[in-house]
């Protein structure tokens, strides 16, 4: 009775949480959907953990793919205050400058404008997918016009820290000049090592499994 009280207080608590989260959005469907998608998921989790006595790191597996989803679709890209500017050190990253260069004494990335274009659409709260057919078009002409952006506060981050969504990005742009995929392609296979990573700590935890997937 005490495991499955404590596991239905972990999953109110997930779900509250996850509604705090996709409310970012400012989208009410959003936020309807969000809500009920999750609390759908972790329901059937629970009763799937309590009923079968399921390892935690395969419950991890059953409700984490399902929530990450979510939150890439729920929130368009570039609706998070920081991503473009991380974006564009992925993406300088991706070119193969690991270390970004200075310009008088300023760290600065030379990106092509079409890159940046992603810029100007961060600073407007009223990112929708409706915009998205015409970040789709952009193409990237790499003959084109290329302007210097200030990377002072990402250019202090490790190449390292960027290495999943920058394997993302380059094989995207074997395929594609649309910065649109590049950028989701980075946003997948960050979600991908992400799942990796942690299904792996869960597993090799030696004692206390639950309190930490808690």
């Amino acid at each position: 009775m005490k495991k499955e009280l404590k596991f239905i207080i972990s999953i109110t608590i997930s779900i509250i949480i996850i509604a705090g989260i996709v409310s970012f959005t400012y989208n009410k469907v959003n936020i309807f959907v969000g809500v009920i998608f999750s609390a759908i998921t972790i329901l059937l989790c629970a009763k799937i953990y309590i009923k079968k006595e399921i390892t935690p790191e395969k419950l991890f597996l059953y409700i984490a793919p399902m929530i990450m989803i979510l939150f890439l679709i729920g929130i368009p890209s570039w609706k998070n205050p920081d991503e473009p500017v991380h974006w564009f050190r992925i993406y300088d990253i991706t070119q193969g400058h690991f270390i970004t260069e200075k310009l008088d004494g300023i760290a600065v990335a030379e990106l092509p404008k079409e890159v940046l274009k992603y810029h100007n659409y961060s600073s407007e709260l009223d990112i929708k997918y409706s915009s998205f057919p015409e970040l789709y078009e952009n193409k990237i002409n790499e003959e084109g016009e290329t302007i210097y952006r200030e990377m002072s506060t990402t250019a202090i981050y490790h190449p390292i820290q960027y290495m999943p969504q920058v394997i993302g990005s380059f094989i995207a742009d074997i395929f594609t000049d649309r910065p649109f995929i590049m950028m989701y392609a980075a946003r997948l296979a960050n979600m991908i090592f992400s799942l990796i990573i942690l299904y792996i700590a869960i597993k090799i935890i030696p004692y206390g499994k639950i309190f930490y997937y808690y």
